[in-house]
């Protein structure tokens, strides 16, 4: 499943947000599913209703507050811009330490890599 960019039509992007979230639905709750990608979502710099969700700091707004260069995922000549996203549940928040972008490590042509630190109990 690849998201769809800003200019498709609304149907298309229905049409992968119904197949993102039957595909979600079918997690076991024993399981904690966690998306990773170029989500070609723009958050922008007003967090508004949306504060729960990316916290309101920083370029493109994150939980986590950081220079520009570890929150630009994407670059293309002058433009800048915060596409690459982790998600998961909030329920799984207080378990994530860190997200930030590696600015020296191209993974895909204008994309720099996500990294997500988060801890995990094993438990018998």
């Amino acid at each position: 499943m690849y998201t769809p960019q800003s200019g498709l039509p609304e149907a298309i992007k229905e049409r992968f947000y119904d197949q993102l979230q039957s595909t979600v639905t079918k997690v076991p709750a024993t399981e904690i599913p966690i998306l990773v990608g170029d989500w070609n979502s723009h958050v922008g710099a007003d967090a508004g209703a949306y504060y729960e969700v990316h916290g309101g700091h920083g370029f493109g707004n994150t939980l986590f507050k950081k220079r520009d260069s570890h929150l630009i995922t994407y670059s293309s000549g002058n433009l800048r811009s915060q596409v690459d996203y982790i998600l998961y549940q909030k329920s799984f928040r207080s378990a994530v330490r860190n997200v930030k972008v590696i600015p020296s490590e191209e993974c895909v042509q204008q994309h720099q890599l996500v990294v997500c630190d988060f801890s995990v109990a094993y438990q018998r």
